[in-house]
């Protein structure tokens, strides 16, 4: 071989190694292109995957928030409600003492209010009722004739009847009766508005 066949023989392979070596580069820079093309999907997934379950887990908080809001405005209106026709209630109540009825209730209040309690009872009324009252339990049965009437007490209508000793009082006033039957009623006054 001559001198000029060896250059070309070295050449050739040289020419050889060279490709072999770009064709390996190549090769690896496919795999890493490759290997960051899935690495950087694989993150742009997770990052949108992240956002989106942050983004459910806002909306549901929003949404148990506007839950909590409303649950509140709506007691709070019903309760208004509640207030109002226990206001309206009060008012008519009000209006009873001017009315031809109010001796005859006034008088059944009482009597419902001192069935329990003994003969030398004592019945508080409002100043205004002491005669109304005082007439009643004379038209009543002997029972009742040692029953003092007092009137010491503030009230739109009604009787607070008591025992000689103290112990045992019944608040028959139309304040204490519309505030036992508004705990009664109100329930039952929710329920329909639940409706």
């Amino acid at each position: 071989m001559s001198g000029d066949g060896i250059v070309l023989s070295i050449r050739s392979l040289g020419f050889e190694k060279v490709a072999e070596i770009e064709s390996a580069a190549k090769t690896q820079a496919e795999q890493a292109i490759e290997a960051a093309s899935h690495k950087q999907h694989d993150s742009a997934e997770q990052y949108i995957s992240l956002h989106v379950e942050q983004a459910k887990r806002d909306a549901l908080r929003n949404e148990h928030s506007a839950a909590i809001a409303n649950g509140r405005l709506l007691a709070e209106v019903k309760a208004e409600f509640l207030d109002r026709v226990a206001h309206k209630a009060q008012e008519r109540l009000m209006e009873l003492r001017d009315s031809p009825e109010y001796p005859a209730l006034l008088c059944g209040l009482a009597l419902d209010a001192l069935e329990n309690l003994g003969a030398d009872a004592s019945v508080h009324v409002d100043p205004r009722d002491v005669d109304v009252m005082a007439q009643c339990l004379a038209e009543g049965s002997k029972r009742y004739a040692l029953i003092s009437v007092i009137g010491d007490i503030e009230t739109a209508g009604g009787v607070i009847a008591e025992s000689s000793d103290g112990k045992i009082s019944c608040d028959n006033t139309f304040e204490a009766r519309l505030a036992r039957e508004n705990a009664m009623k109100s329930k039952e006054i929710w329920e329909v508005l639940q409706q």
